[in-house]
Formats: C-alpha cells, sequence, structure tokens
C-alpha cells in the first residue's frame, strides 16, 4: 500500500468517527428537547 494511500483512508476514518460522534452529540440533543417537551 502507498503512503498516500494509507494517509487518506487515515483521514477517512478520521472523518467517519467524527460525523458519527456529531451525529450522536446531535441526536441526543433532539431526544432530549422531544423528551422535556413531552413530559411538561
Amino acid at each position: 500500500m502507498s503512503l498516500t494511500g494509507m494517509g487518506l483512508k487515515g483521514q477517512w476514518q478520521v472523518w467517519v468517527n467524527f460525523t458519527h460522534g456529531c451525529k450522536s452529540v446531535v441526536c441526543d440533543w433532539v431526544v432530549a428537547q422531544y423528551c422535556s417537551v413531552k413530559h411538561f
């Protein structure tokens, strides 16, 4: 494997982890908002 391929794959992995983390945070926030609205 070439060094460039490894670098690109590493960046892609970081990007996927980053977006996954953001989605988790957004989902948690939406659920929290929905639950708080539902309770009151």
